[in-house]
């Protein structure tokens, strides 16, 4: 069947008069029309459409090829025409933007704002006003999350131009002899490209450069941790002596105490801490998650913003459910694929998979997998007749990380499955669904995403609110680092400036027994912009100022108005805010305040 030829009619612009599109590509795709965002851009894969065009950059696309790419069992030409359709409805006012002509199909982006546009545009001028240009567009991989193969040669070239840019800017600052520009420059380089090394050893370079040994020596130390965690290797030789050659000054005495023997080796910071580590501070939030795996309660959702402690807690409650007779399995969903996640039938195919590996089972879930069913029930098929077998243990099954799955365009398909399991319970008492225990870690806050909370299982079974160290936990915590020598001052400016945050205290207790800091010397270290938590710090600033509607919700905190839910709740869960509610929003520590309450005001 052909595709119907458009009509003759007006320019884009005389369609659009008054109005605006803005397609935004890196990260998720986002398209807004005249202000609003478009509707039905899922429908019929307009979504899909539209990026293709776009990619092309207003090159015409033969028709045979977009059916064959996006319809391959059929080829359809009908079902890229009802594409087309949707994707016209879906802009608007802007739909006549696209163009199908003699078996050719293309848009016209005159005068729309199209990120990827832009970011090729800036990266063709190559001058270091248009490369910072280009830095700022790139807020995440190109369409993240879409496992499609034309868009994964687009995704990885854009991210190796973002990499240059970053290589370029950090190479002309220090030709300036800006170091600092180009010490932010390097940093951002090294954490989006963390397995290369060369991009650890440009920072360390440069730090040293600038005379900020310590900042240096964090860098090193921060490329060892991702070096051994992700691929089991040690750092190069050359970063090794360019590490040793480094002379801190020499530490101030440090007064003898009595020897703690709670005071043990020092873990390295960041992650969850090993079963059984001496550091970790046992909360009521233990207590909680402990029965709640007792109970076997259906679904248990451990919630809290980043560096609360969620997967340290998780792995505890783990291991107990294992004491106490459990099947414990553990899936930090971050590292699951993008073709795992790219769609319902993938992820559940991917869980199945993950839960027989785990569980050592023989029976490939494959082979229970059947045609006729749909994604969701071949799961709970092969859930029901395999994994939770009577004859087996109860399973705690524990999803850290399920953020990820929230926002996906099945993610209320997925999520609706958990929940059907959780009522199944109730209405059928001869299936073995009371030996299954989901617990979902997340710090994201599901309202914003599920949008039918009666099908959500994050308002049933049990939930574990993290929170963060009270100043008696700080001062247990000093005392396990063996540092008796703070005193109830010291402690209070510490929870103070960092505010109980887990991850920020841990590590600054770390390095403090490592070095023989005291807490002033060390307080003003973390203020620096090279201090150990420049690179969260600047990390934070750079998300935040990428994005309008958190940089929005910052500038209304720092002016004492009350910023929008949605950006409150990002934000919290994020953890640079706190508050149970936005009225109640502040900041979630006194570093966070210093450093972050200048966005959006300038």
């Amino acid at each position: 069947m052909a595709v119907r030829q458009d009509a003759a009619g007006g320019s884009p612009d005389d369609q659009a008069e008054g109005g605006m599109l803005a397609v935004t590509m890196f990260g998720s795709l986002s398209v807004q029309v005249d202000g609003s965002p478009a509707s039905g851009m899922t429908l019929r894969k307009a979504d899909r459409l539209l990026a293709f065009l776009t990619l092309e950059a207003g090159r015409p696309v033969a028709c045979a090829g977009l059916a064959s790419t996006f319809w391959p069992a059929t080829e359809s030409m009908d079902s890229l025409h009802h594409g087309f359709s949707a994707l016209r409805r879906a802009l608007g006012t802007h739909g006549q933007r696209v163009h199908i002509s003699s078996g050719f199909a293309s848009i016209n982006l005159a005068g729309a704002s199209v990120d990827v546009t832009a970011f090729d545009a800036a990266v063709a001028r190559n001058d270091p006003e248009s490369l910072a240009t280009a830095v700022a567009l790139y807020r995440g991989p190109l369409l993240r999350g879409w496992p499609e193969r034309w868009v994964t040669a687009h995704r990885e070239r854009r991210r190796k131009q973002y990499l240059d840019c970053l290589r370029a800017l950090a190479a002309a600052a220090r030709d300036a002899d800006d170091l600092r520009s180009a010490a932010d420059w390097a940093r951002r380089l090294a954490n989006a490209a963390p397995g290369d090394e060369h991009t650890w050893e440009l920072l360390m370079e440069t730090l040293l450069m600038a005379g900020e040994r310590t900042a240096a020596i964090e860098a090193y130390e921060q490329c060892r941790a991702h070096l051994g965690a992700r691929y089991g290797i040690a750092p190069s030789d050359a970063m090794v002596r360019m590490q040793q050659s480094i002379r801190l000054p020499a530490a101030p005495p440090r007064p003898q105490a009595p020897t703690d023997p709670a005071a043990v080796q020092a873990p390295s910071s960041g992650g969850a801490l090993p079963t059984g580590e001496g550091h970790y501070i046992v909360r009521s939030q233990d207590a909680l998650l402990t029965e709640a795996l007792q109970r076997r309660e259906s679904i248990i959702l451990i919630r809290g913003p980043r560096h609360s402690g969620k997967s340290s807690l998780l792995a505890r409650g783990m291991a107990g459910a294992r004491a106490g007779g459990a099947r414990a399995v553990y899936l930090d969903v971050s590292t699951l694929s993008e073709d795992e996640v790219g769609g319902m039938e993938e992820l559940c195919a991917a869980l199945a998979g993950r839960l027989a590996m785990a569980l050592d089972l023989d029976e490939s879930p494959q082979e229970l997998w059947r045609s006729h069913l749909g994604p969701g029930a071949n799961l709970e098929r092969y859930m029901v007749k395999r994994v939770l077998s009577t004859d087996d243990a109860p399973l705690a099954w524990a999803l850290d990380g399920a953020d990820r799955l929230l926002g996906l365009r099945y993610s209320d398909e997925f999520f609706s499955l958990l929940r059907l399991w959780h009522e199944k319970r109730a209405f059928e008492p001869d299936r073995p669904w009371d030996r299954l225990t989901i617990a979902i870690v997340c710090a994201t806050e599901p309202h914003l995403y599920i949008s039918d909370l009666n099908r959500s299982p994050f308002n049933v079974g049990a939930r574990v609110d993290m929170t963060d160290f009270a100043p008696d936990e700080v001062a247990e915590l000093a005392r396990r680092y063996g540092l008796v020598r703070l005193d109830i001052a010291a402690l209070q400016g510490c929870h103070t400036l960092l505010g109980g945050h887990p991850y920020l205290t841990a590590r600054a207790f770390r390095d403090m027994s490592a070095l023989g800091f005291g807490w002033p010397e060390y307080a003003g270290s973390v203020r620096s912009d090279f201090g150990p938590f420049g690179d969260l710090i600047q990390g934070l600033r750079q998300s935040i100022e990428a994005d309008p509607e958190l940089t929005q919700a910052v500038a209304c905190l720092t002016r004492g108005a009350e910023c929008s839910e949605r950006g409150f709740f990002r934000l919290r869960s994020a953890g640079v805010l706190a508050g149970e509610t936005r009225a109640a929003a502040r900041w979630r520590c006194g570093l966070y305040a210093e450093r972050l309450s200048g966005i959006g005001t300038g």
